[in-house]
């Protein structure tokens, strides 16, 4: 078997990515928006199959049939994965089947992996760093997107429930009473003439009882509501657009959320670039240099990782905006001819 754990499906995703909410903070039988565990593994899916097209690998070489961005999910959730060798084969492990060793370098890092699968006995034992083993970083402290997008996709969930309510709060305009059953009808077949777009009328009995001769209280009363500030909407929208912008940010993706509610200039639209790149450009450092290490421990080819997608258009850009200084021109020397100008 030459891929560990190759196949993805809901229970992976939930057993290792459990949500952020204590068992009272939703109702058990909500459905939709509502069920926030369900809300939150669907957002944080959606952005992991997002940033699993940063950075493309190219593992035909050793492992002819591994699933696309398998390892580059992995990477994004557990921090961190190891190519190790097994007889003349070559398998992919990271944190849903494998640990590291208790044996730690001069440098307090881990000498090797311990490799536990159950679906793969055949590879279950230590693996030694430098020797079959190399470890894939997904990033310098090896945490791994998981932690930036948890916060954001607890946030998310919640701001898309209040919009909601607000939504639904600006459906009730008035609160209608009716004394009695025969009024409510009469409301009921009021309101159901006006939607169908025509004009509606309810009758009631005199404002005096016709027994005592006393005021009547009124048989419909139009109760006001409190109502939704004009401004409660346009502030969860804003939290949202921030929200996102903060996230996406964070990943190395432009996103202009406008909170000025007025039309940006190209300056404001390219402002935040310069905080795009680093974090992308360190998970990137760390596979390429995996790899290398790869290549020299076991003379094998992999070709080494790129940017893809939105992360490659950026870079291009950034690249015809600021090429390298060993790429810029130098300018040409001119000298006078002191004879010309003396004439």
């Amino acid at each position: 078997m030459p891929i560990v754990n190759s196949t993805f499906c809901p229970p992976w995703f939930t057993e290792f990515v459990p949500d952020p909410f204590d068992r009272d903070d939703y109702d058990k039988g909500a459905r939709g928006i509502r069920n926030k565990p369900d809300r939150y593994r669907a957002i944080v899916r959606k952005w992991l199959s997002m940033t699993s097209e940063a950075i493309r690998w190219d593992l035909s070489s050793i492992i002819p049939d591994a699933p696309p961005q398998m390892l580059e999910i992995w990477l994004q959730v557990y921090g961190w994965a190891a190519l190790i060798r097994k007889g003349d084969q070559f398998h992919i492990v990271s944190g849903n089947c494998a640990g590291f060793l208790g044996q730690y370098t001069e440098y307090y890092m881990p000498q090797g992996i311990i490799v536990t699968n159950p679906y793969a006995r055949d590879i279950d034992g230590n693996y030694y760093f430098g020797r079959d083993a190399v470890l894939i970083r997904s990033d310098a402290y090896m945490q791994g997107l998981l932690p930036i997008m948890e916060p954001r996709g607890e946030m998310e969930v919640e701001l898309e429930i209040s919009i909601l309510q607000g939504l639904e709060n600006l459906r009730i305009v008035n609160i209608i009473h009716a004394a009695t059953d025969k009024m409510k009808e009469a409301a009921r077949s009021f309101f159901r003439q006006i939607k169908r777009g025509r004009a509606g009328i309810i009758t009631g009995s005199d404002s005096k009882s016709k027994w005592s001769g006393a005021p009547q209280a009124p048989v419909i009363e139009n109760l006001p509501t409190g109502g939704v500030p004009a401004n409660y909407l346009i502030q969860f929208i804003e939290a949202a657009a921030y929200n996102k912008s903060a996230l996406y940010t964070d990943l190395g993706i432009r996103y202009n959320g406008n909170m000025k509610r007025e039309a940006l200039n190209p300056e404001e639209t390219t402002m935040n670039d310069a905080a795009l790149r680093p974090l992308i450009d360190n998970m990137l450092e760390c596979r390429v240099n995996a790899v290398r290490e790869a290549n020299t421990l076991f003379g094998i080819n992999i070709p080494e990782p790129e940017l893809a997608g939105a992360w490659a258009i950026k870079a291009a850009e950034d690249q015809i905006e600021d090429p390298e200084d060993e790429t810029q021109s130098e300018p040409e020397e001119v000298t006078l001819d002191a004879e010309k100008d003396a004439d």
